[in-house]
């Protein structure tokens, strides 16, 4: 059997930290060939930020098009140490830092994906493996 290959796109260089960082962690814990590549303009969650005085936020999914929750409890330090990289370009960061352990984890302990074609369930349920129903 080969080993497993998860390749993200992301649109950002701080994408892969703050979006995608504890499932690449976990998978490649688990031996998963993981690797991200930046590439185009994405939004896949709820980010507010203050810049010049004017407020500025991504549209998120809608809850129903969620079709894979992954959970990174167990990765979240990784995460935030990865999104901590990133201070310096977005300022609430410094904020998040201060937080206590189970904020951080509620914040990176679980990561939601929209898949585009289901090999489980056609998205009639939430799925919680990007491998699952692979052969």
């Amino acid at each position: 059997m080969s080993t497993p290959t998860l390749l993200a796109v992301l649109a950002h260089p701080d994408d892969k930290s703050m979006g995608f960082g504890g499932t690449l962690a976990k998978y490649a814990a688990a031996g998963v060939d993981a690797s991200a590549w930046q590439a185009f303009e994405a939004a896949f969650r709820r980010l507010v930020s203050m810049v010049d005085g004017h407020e500025r936020q991504a549209t998120p999914w809608p809850d129903w098009s969620i079709t894979t929750v992954i959970d990174t409890r167990a990765y979240w330090q990784t995460a935030w140490q990865a999104v901590s990289c990133h201070v310096s370009q977005v300022t609430a960061y410094e904020r998040v830092r201060d937080l206590a352990p189970e904020h951080h984890e509620a914040l990176w302990g679980w990561q939601s994906y929209y898949r585009v074609f289901s090999m489980v369930n056609g998205g009639r349920g939430r799925e919680s493996n990007l491998f699952e129903g692979m052969p």
